[in-house]
């Protein structure tokens, strides 16, 4: 699906504008079974829970060996109030990621002083060469395809082509506006600041579990039967 990679990071970042959207339609329904109250609270709930996964993750990629005793406390904490909203909203534990971050995550960011060297940047990365690959070679045959791969893979791989791409990155790095920079900051800081402010939101105990929906509906046919 789309929903992979760079477009959940989009997601995740934007997800207090995203449900506010939904929230503004939400409160245009006048014969709704939730009041303003409790349609105001589970899209809290659900940005806050966008902001915490979004550091949650942003910690998974400390690099091995960069990973501090306070951003592993940090991560800590983000997990407990990340399952606790997940469990007030009464979604599923069955998924393998949601697993994943409860039962092992904090454990292998300790075991291997960060994990970020075990993502799958390098798998993505193969594919998108790949496809460029495909695209230039596309008027040859298989055979000679095959063998332009090949030499293409191997040479990328020598230890002086790669130091060449690295100092041409560099190179490009150092002409880069400062202005460009500056604005990467400022939003570092702002996603830290939205991270920060949704972790304490739900440490301060305002959020708890979320009727069951099904429940509230049959009450509230009921009430008006």
């Amino acid at each position: 699906g789309d929903l992979t990679g760079v477009k959940v990071k989009v997601l995740l970042q934007n997800i207090d504008k995203i449900f506010e959207e939904f929230k503004t339609e939400i409160m245009s329904i006048d014969d709704r079974a939730a009041d303003d109250n409790e349609v105001t609270t589970q899209i809290e709930m659900y940005t806050h829970l966008g902001f915490i996964l979004d550091g949650i993750f942003s910690m998974a990629r400390t690099k091995c060996g960069d990973l501090t005793k306070e951003m592993i406390n940090l991560t800590r904490r983000m997990n407990i109030a990340a399952l606790h909203l997940w469990r007030c909203l009464q979604m599923s534990m069955l998924g393998l990621k949601i697993h994943g971050i409860e039962d092992h995550l904090l454990n292998q960011m300790e075991e291997y002083n960060g994990t970020g060297d075990f993502t799958e940047d390098f798998v993505e990365q193969a594919h998108q060469y790949g496809v460029k690959e495909e695209a230039r070679t596309r008027s040859l045959n298989r055979f000679q395809a095959f063998n332009s791969h090949s030499r293409w893979e191997f040479t990328s791989n020598q230890a002086g082509v790669q130091q060449a791409k690295e100092e041409v990155f560099a190179q490009s790095s150092r002409k880069r506006k400062r202005g460009s920079d500056d604005k990467i900051a400022a939003s570092k800081l702002n996603r830290d600041e939205r991270r920060m402010a949704s972790l304490l939101a739900v440490e301060n105990g305002k959020y708890g579990v979320v009727e069951d929906y099904r429940k509230k509906v049959a009450r509230y046919e009921n009430d008006n039967t």
